[in-house]
């Protein structure tokens, strides 16, 4: 059976956060951008804020946003945690691999495992959304639970995303064509989408279709939706399409039952891509979890409700010994 979503007052704090309109968020102003070497030689890059004699929480991004995504969450924990955030191997500030086929999640899970040895740290909360859900449970093939302190899933499920985004098996059939498309006409495209990028217009122009098709919410804050879709645009497309093309492939379903560890899994209630019953999968598999709902949230909740979602961790985080 599914366990308990949320407690009363959450459910009233989170009917409340429905008329909250996301504010805009910078990063945190004393993050600082630091690089280490995985153990391929791929150059991974890793961002640090909060209090330095705090406990550790390590978030790792989804596809869509990278850690910017976060900032809005991070400047709310930043005063009772220290924050460590990373891109993945290919994208934004990291390097790509020498080697493009080691781009699957065990790859990126690998660097983590790297990052969380590189800083010395002992028993961090790992915290993903979306992609990086997935990239935390992978991680749990070469780690024993008792490194990881806590879980904290955001919008992601335990993989095989694109069978069920939509709720529909359409989105995998022709999720190929996509991809082969990215790779084949991104740097044709790459300057005409730079430019259109820089358009607050069209940035406005097209939050407007996303929540027409329902996959974007009002409280979007256009701002960082607007700085995001700038870093978006500068990536490189075919090796995003690589990344993603495995991301869907990868599951992580038999992991669950062993993750024997206090986990917040976090859906939202408009979530198209992946479906609040792809977080219950989360909660019944989970010996420890426990669920909240943001209502109105789709799979941008980071962008749309941080204040809901950041007060959530804080007091999931409290109770953590």
């Amino acid at each position: 059976m599914t366990q308990r979503r949320e407690e009363p007052a959450w459910q009233t704090i989170a009917r409340a956060v429905t008329t909250y309109r996301a504010r805009a968020f910078a990063m945190p102003p004393t993050v600082a951008r630091r690089y280490f070497f995985a153990g391929d030689g791929t150059r991974i890059a890793y961002y640090v804020t909060g209090r330095e004699d705090a406990p550790p929480i390590v978030i790792s991004a989804g596809l869509g946003g990278g850690v910017r995504a976060w900032s809005a969450v991070m400047e709310r924990l930043s005063p009772h945690y220290r924050l460590y955030a990373w891109d993945y191997r290919g994208l934004y500030a990291s390097s790509p691999p020498k080697d493009g086929r080691r781009m699957a999640v065990e790859h990126h899970a690998s660097d983590l495992r790297q990052l969380i040895a590189h800083l010395g740290l002992e028993r961090p909360v790992l915290a993903g959304w979306s992609m990086g859900v997935q990239v935390n449970l992978e991680l749990f093939r070469e780690v024993p639970p008792e490194a990881v302190r806590a879980l904290v899933s955001v919008h992601g499920a335990p993989g095989r995303i694109l069978e069920t985004a939509f709720d529909s098996a359409a989105f995998s059939s022709v999720a190929p064509t996509i991809f082969e498309g990215m790779r084949r006409y991104w740097r044709g495209l790459e300057r005409p989408m730079m430019r259109l990028a820089r358009s607050r217009r069209v940035a406005e122009g097209f939050m407007a279709v996303g929540r027409g098709l329902g996959v974007m919410d009002r409280a979007m804050d256009p701002d960082l939706f607007h700085d995001m879709a700038r870093d978006w645009v500068k990536l490189d497309l075919g090796r995003y399409a690589d990344v993603f093309e495995r991301l869907g492939e990868h599951d992580a379903s038999d992991l669950l039952p062993r993750i024997d560890l206090p986990a917040l899994v976090i859906a939202g209630g408009k979530d198209k891509l992946t479906p609040e019953h792809r977080s219950d999968e989360l909660l019944r598999a989970l010996p420890r979890a426990v669920g909240f709902t943001v209502p109105d949230a789709t799979h941008f909740g980071l962008l749309e409700y941080p204040e809901a979602i950041a007060e959530r961790m804080l007091l999931f985080l409290d109770t953590l010994p």
